[in-house]
């Protein structure tokens, strides 16, 4: 009997072992010859799983069709957000990636055969639960991190975990589809400031940096959320990723490389900022105000970007195994393959979980609430007054909101603006915090957000959130709070917290987002003082909030009332 090692395919995949053994009926291993070792016959040994991919994978596919079909707003919503975002046109190319490194892991996990999971329903349900969470709490973000982990939970329900995580980086690389991190803008742009004027102060230019305002010689630049660099951190960090995976297999490799995919691209935007404020410093301001600073920006950090994946591709490991090889992802599949039948019941036990989890609670819908008709102005106490005041110059804006009031009130010489966005109920689009919500209320203002601060409200110690507005030479602060179940505080994250709990367990819905305002004179200091004081003397704001709900004439003080209810205030 002699050993003779040949090719043969493995059977449903094309590929041919490395090692096959012909026993005939009257061979026998030689004497002395080695014994082929245990991993090559259980490769040897792989049972063809075609018919099983072919239902396993029907089975899936039909599944995310229900699911996209059950959760359509929520993707329509991912997808209006790439298209109106330049900062998320990147998420448009995931889906097409990730496709492609499933057709690119083929020859790893086809050798595995599908076994459908318990767990995978269990995560369903889990995904369903956080999925009812950003529903209630209007948070879109949340939702579609769900409806990935539903997708990621169905495909464990239906082909297992050995297979699960044969594929588990592009199926963990669908998240890079979600558009997330818009949060990180402010401090993106705060971030290039500060870059900027240390790079002017080394270069010996005199600056100047009032919030996100540079003051030089030249002129004065202002830094925009265009400005920011997000856009292009997003991208990199995709990039980053999956170039990781493909060009190491050490974790430290890939980490390392990620992180420099996160820091280059904000290094280099804020070279990229630098330059052209020192255009306008040794050429002329004009033209630096001329060029066209996104297409400029884009063409410098796309090269950035360029120069990164090619030092990326220079270290990569000479001997980089196949993307997505797990540990022991050729070992033979366990005997006793499911039955057709197993395969539907669990695609079908996922989709009915995930169906009736996220339909567990009704959410109230806006019409079931009376919505107020007119709402007068808060009172104060001497010597504040409210008066009409005309030369305004600050008014927030803040999406959806059932009544928006602003008020000024002086107390003889000083003079403070409140403002007032009035909910009688939270909803996706109509909520106190939504990022679309803007607190300076565009042009000529740029926010800087501040520390909190404590001051007296009704009566007792409350804390308030602050904001440094800038406009040329003219300074205000702003101190704002949120009001949400009946209780005030000055955390938006709490905000959506209390507006969650609201939407799933009940309580007050009306809420309110409530903003002070005063322009600074003599010092920020002074400023402060003057809000304290005003707020000592107002009127108890949680007893004049419960009112709106109820129609009732306008009383009080004059203001001026933008009212979103279908009536005019009277």
């Amino acid at each position: 009997m002699t050993l003779r090692p040949e090719l043969y395919p493995y059977p449903g995949t094309g590929r041919r072992s490395a090692l096959s053994l012909r026993d005939g009926p009257s061979e026998r291993y030689a004497p002395g010859a080695a014994e082929p070792r245990r991993a090559d016959v259980a490769q040897a040994s792989v049972v063809s799983t075609s018919p099983y991919w072919l239902v396993a994978s029907a089975l899936f596919l039909a599944g995310l069709a229900a699911l996209v079909g059950l959760f359509w707003e929520t993707a329509a919503s991912a997808v209006r957000t790439w298209t109106s975002s330049d900062s998320y046109n990147h998420c448009f190319l995931v889906i097409p990636i990730c496709a492609y490194l499933i057709w690119h892991r083929r020859d790893v996990f086809t050798r595995l055969a599908p076994r459908p999971s318990l767990w995978g329903i269990a995560a369903a349900a889990l995904m369903a639960v956080v999925w009812k969470l950003g529903e209630v709490s209007a948070l879109l973000v949340i939702q579609q991190l769900a409806l990935i982990g539903m997708t990621q939970a169905l495909f464990l329900a239906v082909m297992g975990p050995r297979v699960t995580r044969a594929l588990a980086f592009p199926l963990l690389y669908l998240y890079f589809a979600v558009p997330f991190g818009s949060f990180l803008i402010a401090p993106l742009q705060e971030t290039t400031a500060h870059i900027i004027v240390r790079l002017l102060q080394i270069s010996g230019v005199p600056v100047y940096l009032d919030g996100l305002l540079i003051h030089i010689p030249a002129g004065s630049f202002h830094i925009a959320e265009a400005c920011a660099g997000a856009r292009f951190l997003f991208t990199s960090v995709a990039i980053g990723v999956l170039a990781a995976d493909l060009f190491y297999s050490r974790w430290d490799r890939r980490i390392l490389f990620i992180i420099l995919s996160a820091l280059v691209p904000i290094l280099a935007n804020g070279l990229r900022a630098f330059g052209i404020v020192m255009v306008a410093h040794l050429d002329s301001f004009e033209f630096a105000r001329e060029v066209d600073h996104v297409t400029f920006g884009l063409v410098f950090l796309g090269l950035v970007m360029a120069i990164l994946l090619a030092l990326g591709m220079a270290f990569r490991e000479k001997g980089r195994a196949s993307a997505g090889s797990p540990a022991g992802a050729f070992a033979a599949p366990s005997s006793g393959d499911p039955s057709y039948p197993r395969y539907v019941a669990s695609g079908i036990a996922a989709f009915a979980v995930v169906a009736g989890v996220s339909g567990l609670w009704r959410v109230q819908a806006p019409s079931d609430f009376v919505r107020p008709a007119e709402l007068s102005a808060p009172g104060i106490d001497d010597p504040w007054t409210s008066f009409d005041n005309r030369s305004r110059d600050w008014r927030p804006s803040f999406m959806g909101a059932d009544i928006e009031l602003v008020q000024s009130y002086t107390d003889g010489e000083r003079i403070v603006d409140l403002y007032l966005a009035y909910y009688a109920s939270q909803r996706q689009g109509a909520e106190v915090v939504n990022q679309q919500n803007n607190l300076a209320g565009g042009a000529p203002w740029s926010l800087a957000q501040g520390p909190k601060v404590d001051a007296v409200l009704d009566g007792g110690p409350a804390k308030f959130a602050s904001a440094r507005l800038v406009s040329g030479r003219a300074v205000r602060i702003v101190w704002y709070w949120y009001w949400v179940d009946g209780k005030f505080t000055a955390s938006p994250v709490i905000a959506k917290l209390r507006q969650a709990k609201v939407g799933l367990f009940g309580g007050s819905h009306p809420a309110a987002f409530i903003a002070g305002s005063t322009k600074v004179s003599d010092s920020e200091a002074v400023a402060a003082e003057v809000l304290q004081d005003f707020l000592r003397n107002l009127h108890p704001l949680s007893e004049w909030l419960a009112l709106p709900a109820m129609p009732f004439g306008a009383t009080g003080a004059t203001s001026m009332i933008t009212a979103r209810a279908g009536r005019k205030p009277g």
